[in-house]
């Protein structure tokens, strides 16, 4: 699916080659070769693709890096785009087929630290290292110098195809879409042999192989999971056998705590992947199944085919390289919040809370019960990435499925709009910044809301309700007379369509797509709700 294509997304490329076989499936216009004269501001993305000329020699392409520095300081720099950007830092190892020089390197390194700044300093700026494409080719298949001379194709254009596939998993990573949670099977895949014949001491996990490249695959798994992956188990065993891998075993690194939710038994595994689902509130899309066995792996791309399943290795000496790719295919992001690192302790706290709610005989009292805490504060520097994050991946409570970049946040705040964020926590633990509602003005008596949405791990405990009605009394403070809202239907925020008809908004029209049109005066101000402390900062 080209996700970009679906959400209209147009570029702006600066080039200084030929590149429209490796960017023709996106909405796009070029610059001239080498003219940095203009922006297109009308577009979403503006990407920076200047690559070397792999017919010169080290001294040019050293001359050419230090021009780049200078051509991105004349661009960004020095001017403010509200435009997201999107820098690719050219290949030298490729290209530079006859070169040697160290000064080259020096003057790329140079080159590299220059982005990496600017990005810090500029946060709708991001890079690209385009050597993390060219690599996966030798340098024979990489260019064909037929289009070279031709055509001015740095790139054979009979790769353009596997091109586009990296460029759209760059740049969902850019955007923070990525899968949160990680299902592993036990035997033969965290650890070798099946701990029910050899028992918690015999498998193989340890080092010497094949046990290494099992402890090996777990140190990249507890890797994901600091990086705010959640990790869970669904294993055909017993409950028992297993836990005493993780009590007895010395070399098992994986330990409890590090798991997020489980489903150890004798089920079918889809069955047992959808109870986790349930469990941490998460959509399958969101899941990606690892296991040994190719039987329980078509089972679940059968009957879940929204989950990912990649094959597994072979040989366990694969296991490394395997699990690697797997967390850069499925699990990379750009810049890691705050509340990506606190994830996986989330979700855990989330099943916890969950467990207990069956002790309560009604909804009131187990939310008072949970001592929950509400802090909504507006965007500033510290929250934006997350904000821009909650809008490319927030699905189930999200009433209009509006996706917005860093820039396009900043583009709002130009505008004079209102961005409000929600902080949660309760006495099992912080859950973040999980709700934001953007509200646009229409003119000095009336406003519109853009964007509503709430994580989904936090639904459940009327949240919702108290936020949007805490964000309307700052309205009628601010004087306006009426606020207008809308839903927009998508396949998975159908729980929400009748949210706000159950807020006291008024129904105007309805679509023929289905959104649904609404507005609501505003007179009294309602009073805050009881079960929860409200604080805005």
């Amino acid at each position: 699916m080209n996700y970009y294509k679906k959400n209209n997304m147009k570029y702006y490329i600066l080039r200084n080659q030929t590149v429209e076989h490796l960017f023709n499936n996106l909405d796009v216009t070029y610059s001239n070769y080498g003219d940095v004269s203009k922006i297109d501001n009308l577009a979403d993305t503006i990407i920076w693709f200047y690559q070397l000329d792999p017919t010169n020699r080290a001294s040019d392409q050293k001359k050419d890096l230090i021009n780049y520095i200078d051509i991105l300081k004349f661009l960004f720099d020095k001017k403010d785009y509200i435009n997201n950007t999107i820098i690719f830092i050219p290949d030298i190892k490729n290209f530079s087929y006859f070169n040697s020089e160290d000064s080259l390197i020096d003057e790329y390194y140079k080159f590299v630290r220059y982005v990496i700044k600017l990005s810090k300093k500029k946060k709708n700026i991001k890079y690209l290292f385009f050597d993390e494409f060219t690599k996966m080719y030798s340098n024979k298949s990489l260019i064909d110098w037929k289009y070279f001379y031709l055509s001015g194709m740095v790139i054979n254009p009979k790769i353009a195809i596997h091109f586009k596939t990296w460029f759209n998993e760059k740049i969902n990573f850019l955007n923070f879409k990525r899968k949160k949670c990680l299902v592993l099977d036990c035997d033969n895949t965290l650890w070798g042999g099946i701990v029910g014949e050899l028992g918690a001491s015999k498998i193989h996990l340890g080092n010497e192989y094949p046990g290494k490249a099992f402890l090996d695959f777990q140190k990249t798994i507890i890797d994901l999971y600091k990086n705010g992956v959640i990790i869970t188990l669904c294993s055909k065993n017993n409950e028992e056998d297993v836990w005493e891998v993780f009590k007895k075993n010395p070399n098992m690194i994986i330990n409890k705590s590090h798991i997020s939710a489980y489903r150890i038994n004798w089920n079918d595994k889809a069955t047992n992947i959808l109870d986790i689902s349930n469990d941490l509130n998460l959509g399958l899309e969101s899941f990606v199944f690892i296991d040994d066995n190719p039987s329980e792996r078509e089972i679940v791309n059968q009957l879940l085919p929204e989950v990912t399943v990649p094959d597994f290795p072979k040989n366990a000496f694969n296991l490394l390289s395997f699990i690697n790719n797997i967390g850069e295919r499925y699990f990379s992001v750009f810049t890691l919040t705050d509340e990506d690192k606190r994830k996986t302790k989330q979700y855990f706290e989330n099943v916890e809370r969950n467990k207990i709610r069956n002790k309560f005989s009604n909804l009131n009292s187990y939310i008072k019960s949970l001592k929950i805490n509400l802090v909504i504060q507006f965007v500033n520097k510290f929250n934006i990435d997350r904000i821009s994050q909650m809008t490319q991946k927030t699905n189930q409570f999200n009433l209009t499925t509006k996706r917005y970049l860093i820039s396009d946040i900043n583009n709002f705040l130009k505008n004079k709009s209102l961005i409000y964020c929600i902080s949660i926590s309760d006495k099992f633990g912080d859950s973040g910044i999980t709700g934001l509602l953007i509200l646009n003005y229409i003119d000095s008596e009336n406003i519109e809301i853009d964007s509503f949405l709430l994580s989904c791990r936090v639904l459940g405990k009327g949240i919702e309700s108290v936020f949007l009605n805490f964000i309307i009394n700052i309205l009628i403070d601010k004087k306006f007379k009426k606020v207008f809202a809308k839903f927009i239907p998508t396949k998975k925020n159908i729980q929400v369509e009748k949210f706000y008809e159950n807020n006291g908004f008024v129904l105007i029209r309805t679509s023929k797509d289905g959104s649904k049109y609404y507005s609501k005066k505003l007179k009294n101000k309602t009073k805050n709700n009881l079960m929860y402390k409200i604080k805005l900062l």
